[in-house]
């Protein structure tokens, strides 16, 4: 056994050398024992045997990391050698062609098998990229955190314990507390008591469940007042693609929950302190009306018909202004049910407008369609809108086409006229609120017909669109989905 000690030892040798790890061994008076090639590669040095290695660390400008120079007894050669254990020791290590390196060093003792100390061992490695990596994540994150610092509207940050660990300066100012009294859970102190454990649950079932929210609350301003807060968080993941957390950011709609307060409060006073004397209006005119046309009075039958028709116009711009503002809130109910479509249209083709404005309906379905569930109230107002623009836009003498077709999941139903078509310039805003197209000012009314049947279309989960072309005529359309949503 003896004999093949040598050959053991060129072995061992010759491993340490091949690893691609610098490794240096001392012996109990700190002077060189072994080096691997590795080691000199790292350190662009050759360590002296006749110096104790750490001293020629320190001497080499190691330094750390904070750029304080390493003591030859602050080495992790010179720890071990008084018996302690290092690892994963970071410094920085100055190399002869004047750059530096970030080196990672593990250093332990050497004992021999009675547990004396007879030297020590190092294995260090250049984590230059490594380091220079974390520090640009660093410098980004810290880069995040100024950007949300300067961001007007208030943010916060959670981590995966769903504890909160960031307030932006904005949220901060707004709650007039500190980031320490905000940090975990503090922030729910500043939540209207009968909000907190809806905000709490909500938050968490979100967390849970890695989704989205949005979220509305009230929120204790620094001056004592809460406010109306829309939150919306998000989940993000760090650069591995682990989930890291939470990221949320608050918008004050104070204002605009008042605002609808307001819209409310003027709904009920249009819908009900406005139309009550306007029914009597209506129901006193109508009985003038037939009272004086039983007396042979014409002309002043003629003027009571005048008072009625406009009080009913007026009755119809006021059931259009309250509509468009409910179905723009969104709290107008649709009582969907499977609905014959073409039996809904046949049934409107049949009663509106004058009996020589229904001869002038003509209504086209190729072939079967298939049940739409929608609300017939209001799906039957958007196509009264339609016909009834096709038949005053329309000369008298010209038919107003009906046309039913289903397919790829929905039915379609286009209102095809013969007028004079309508501008390209107006045909993008046709559909907006109040708008009327030039041919349209010649005619009484507010201009939200159309936008109102855009409204019920797409509160359905449809399309309206139009196609015109100018002294030929305009055929809009609106598309229903077959499916409920």
């Amino acid at each position: 056994m003896m004999c093949h000690h040598p050959e053991r030892l060129r072995f061992l040798e010759a491993a340490l050398s091949s690893v691609a790890d610098g490794i240096v061994v001392v012996d109990s008076e700190g002077l060189l024992v072994f080096a691997n090639e590795a080691s000199r590669r790292l350190t662009q040095r050759t360590p002296s045997p006749h110096r104790p290695v750490a001293e020629q660390a320190a001497d080499a400008n190691l330094r750390h990391l904070d750029g304080r120079p390493v003591k030859p007894e602050e080495t992790p050669l010179g720890r071990a050698l008084r018996g302690e254990t290092v690892v994963d020791c970071l410094l920085v290590l100055g190399r002869p062609d004047g750059t530096d390196a970030c080196i990672s060093a593990t250093a332990s003792p050497v004992r021999d098998a009675r547990g004396s100390a007879i030297g020590a061992v190092v294995v260090f490695r250049d984590v230059t990229t490594q380091r220079r990596a974390q520090e640009t994540v660093v410098r980004s994150r810290d880069f995040c955190l100024k950007l949300f610092d300067d961001f007007p509207n208030p943010i916060w940050r959670s981590g995966v314990d769903a504890r909160c660990d960031y307030f932006n300066k904005a949220w901060l100012a707004f709650t007039g507390r500190t980031m320490e009294q905000e940090m975990g859970d503090g922030w729910a102190e500043g939540v209207h008591p009968e909000d907190v454990d809806r905000c709490v649950t909500s938050y968490l079932d979100a967390f849970r469940a890695r989704q989205p929210f949005v979220l509305e609350y009230r929120l204790r301003r620094h001056d004592g007042e809460y406010r109306s807060i829309v939150d919306f968080g998000r989940p993000f993941d760090d650069l591995d693609g682990n989930f890291a957390g939470y990221i949320g950011s608050c918008y004050d709609v104070t204002e605009r929950t008042r605002a609808e307060q307001f819209r409310e409060e003027y709904i009920s006073l249009v819908s009900h302190d406005l139309r009550n004397p306007l029914t009597a209006v209506t129901g006193q005119a109508d009985w003038l009306r037939r009272l004086l046309v039983e007396k042979g009075l014409e002309d002043e039958a003629s003027a009571a018909e005048s008072i009625l028709r406009s009080a009913r116009r007026m009755n119809s711009m006021i059931q259009d202004l309250v509509e468009s503002v409910r179905l723009e809130a969104g709290s107008l109910e649709m009582r969907k049910t499977p609905t014959d479509l073409l039996h809904l249209i046949a049934d409107v083709a049949g009663r509106v407008g004058s009996l020589e404005d229904r001869a002038r309906i003509q209504v086209e379905c190729p072939e079967p369609v298939p049940l739409v569930p929608l609300d017939p109230d209001r799906i039957e107002r958007a196509i009264v809108n339609l016909v009834a623009n096709a038949l005053k836009y329309s000369p008298p003498d010209r038919p107003v086409l009906v046309r039913v077709r289903g397919g790829d999941g929905e039915v379609v139903v286009s209102v095809v006229d013969q007028g004079a078509g309508i501008s390209p310039e107006d045909v993008p805003r046709l559909f907006e609120r109040y708008f009327r197209a030039e041919a349209g000012k010649r005619t009484e009314g507010l201009g939200l017909g159309l936008y109102i049947s855009r409204l019920i279309v797409e509160a359905h989960g449809g399309r309206i669109w139009v196609e015109s072309d100018l002294e030929r005529g305009s055929t809009f359309s609106i598309a229903l989905p077959t499916a409920a949503d």
